[in-house]
């Protein structure tokens, strides 16, 4: 039976995901190009253009959301979590920037020569550089979706100053395209993790807004919740509640307090406090989005399961399996009075169903491990099930489920079990060569199924109050070498890099939690084997004040000078 301490709650690696969807919210990203990025001169515009080393760092990575999460649709006003219904909007609006097509008027072509030659010396030079300068920028902003959704920050970062260049020069510093403009820039400055810069531009894109329009205007709710992210990337969740709370405060005032565009505010209000150890507010959050979708919808209908969805992920979170089941039971039901009990779209809830009886909480008693054991391997089978026998089910869809099963057995301490399950997936996935590459990637390749969360803050109680410190934190790192065997669990853990020097109690801290990673272990011609030389690497935050070595000099300093006169007077 797994149990889990509250320090694997903490995810802030999810408070950053929607950054994965920001690009293509807002109308008009064509100029967003070049307005804000020069509020802070030329230092701004010389932030670095390489992409950093490529040391990607296990302890979050096992903590990114799934790659269909990862479509980078840019958005001219770093929202999170556009709604589907915003991207034909933001299309028609950068249609309506463009210059019409030479032949869209079919009368004009019928000018004789005299006329056309009149027309054209009479256009204003201004207008054609005008139109020109937006064609610049449409196909500059174009280029940036591109290499933002390819991954080339480095080329991305260039492509985002230019475009903010050339929006300064052809609409000013203070207007809003240029806000827009800044606050793509911060994105991607974001994703090279140059976090300093990038709340730079947010918080110019926010004055801007402020000085043009007020501030209470609705375009402020982006900007405020990339800068928000970021002071959390750095080590600030003080700052990042701030931002976060002020971006709902103005989505309440424009859209009113039951407006469902704020669930992403709230998701990452609930991160923040996950972060700095308030778990009971975090979750009453959590409860306040399933409120807003159950106030919209009705508890019964389709339209409540997402909500429903993201309510059983954080009942996981807080260790509240049982009500976590319920969740997926309600769901489930559902699904049966809508379509019946033979739907792929059942495959999902019990697949979660069955995950959640592999852990027993507080809440719990009733349940032993045999049974609960039992429950979930039934209905874990019950979806591999579905999947052999639907119609419209895909061989992706068979292997899922399949995958599902015998990770389930790895989850609950049946290796052998597991074995089998891996290899039925192996067979499936070398019918034809189409299947090769998932085979590799899903069996031949180490797979994550269990991350960890080390305490992120170093010399710092869990029950103190981080989020109210103003002392800057400076980051440390420590990598840990380890092998993964047959049953998917981490051994033989060597630290081989720590810094700073003393913290030895956050390097035992750390193996301590290494030993609760889970992993898909891999396969060779149908074998399950070991992997070696596997490397995990954590960063967290310090105070120089904390530092043991430190703590022993202030210690040893003498009086001053000021008290012992005291004490003689």
């Amino acid at each position: 039976m797994q149990h889990r301490t509250p320090k694997e709650l903490i995810d802030p690696a999810i408070v950053c995901s929607w950054m994965e969807a920001l690009i293509n919210r807002t109308p008009c990203l064509p100029l967003l190009a070049a307005t804000g990025l020069f509020l802070f001169g030329a230092t701004v515009l010389q932030a670095q253009t390489e992409l950093p080393a490529d040391t990607a760092v296990d302890d979050q990575a096992g903590m990114m959301p799934p790659a269909e999460d990862s479509d980078t649709a840019v958005d001219d006003q770093a929202g999170m979590m556009p709604p589907a219904e915003d991207s034909d909007t933001a299309v028609d609006d950068q249609a309506s920037m463009m210059p019409p097509a030479e032949d869209s008027d079919p009368d004009v072509m019928l000018q004789d020569d005299a006329e056309s030659t009149e027309a054209a010396e009479s256009v204003d030079p201004d207008l054609d550089s005008a139109i020109s300068a937006q064609r610049q920028l449409a196909e500059d902003f174009e280029l940036y979706k591109n290499l933002l959704s390819n991954g080339m920050m480095a080329e991305a970062d260039v492509v985002a100053k230019r475009i903010v260049e050339l929006s300064i020069r052809e609409n000013g510093f203070e207007s809003s395209d240029t806000a827009k403009a800044l606050t793509n820039l911060a994105i991607v400055q974001h994703r090279n993790q140059d976090y300093e810069t990038a709340q730079q531009n947010y918080v110019a894109a926010i004055g801007i807004i402020e000085r043009v329009e007020d501030r209470l205007n609705a375009d402020l709710v982006n900007p405020l919740r990339g800068l928000g992210a970021a002071q959390l990337a750095s080590g600030r969740p003080d700052l990042a509640l701030e931002s976060f709370n002020r971006a709902r405060h103005v989505s309440h005032v424009n859209e009113g307090p039951h407006n469902l565009d704020q669930v992403g505010i709230i998701e990452s209000l609930a991160e923040i406090y996950i972060y700095i150890g308030e778990y009971e507010t975090a979750y009453a959050l959590q409860d306040r989005v399933y409120e807003l979708y159950a106030r919209k919808y009705s508890v019964n209908s389709e339209d409540i399961i997402p909500a429903l969805y993201k309510r059983a992920e954080w009942q996981h979170r807080v260790h509240m399996y049982g009500r976590e089941r319920d969740s997926y039971r309600r769901i489930i039901k559902i699904i049966e009075e809508n379509h019946g009990k033979d739907e792929l779209e059942l495959i999902r809830p019990l697949t979660g169903l069955a995950k959640a009886y592999l852990y027993v909480g507080d809440y719990d008693r009733e349940y032993t491990r045999e049974n609960t054991l039992t429950s979930g391997e039934i209905f874990v089978k019950r979806a591999k099930r579905i999947a052999e026998e639907h119609p419209d089910a895909t061989w992706e869809i068979q292997e899922n489920t399949y995958l599902q099963l015998a990770d389930f057995y790895i989850y609950s301490g049946k290796p052998g079990k597991a074995q089998r399950a891996y290899v039925e997936t192996w067979d499936l996935l070398s019918e034809d060569d189409e299947r090769l590459n998932n085979r590799y990637n899903h069996l031949e390749t180490l797979v994550l199924l269990q991350g960890i969360y080390p305490p992120k803050y170093f010399g710092v109680d869990e029950d103190s109050d981080v989020a109210g410190d103003d002392e800057q934190f400076e980051q440390g790192k420590i990598v840990t070498k380890f092998k993964v065997d047959v049953r998917g669990r981490a051994m033989k853990f060597e630290i081989i890099e720590s810094y700073p020097p003393g913290i030895e109690e956050m390097e035992k801290d750390l193996l301590r939690e290494m030993r609760r990673l889970i992993y898909r272990p891999r396969l060779e011609d149908r074998m399950v084997v070991e992997t070696d030389n596997m490397t995990y690497t954590h960063e967290f935050f310090y105070r120089e004040a904390d530092l043991p070595q430190n703590q022993e000099e202030e210690a040893a300093d003498p009086p001053a000078a000021e008290e012992v006169a005291d004490a003689g007077g």
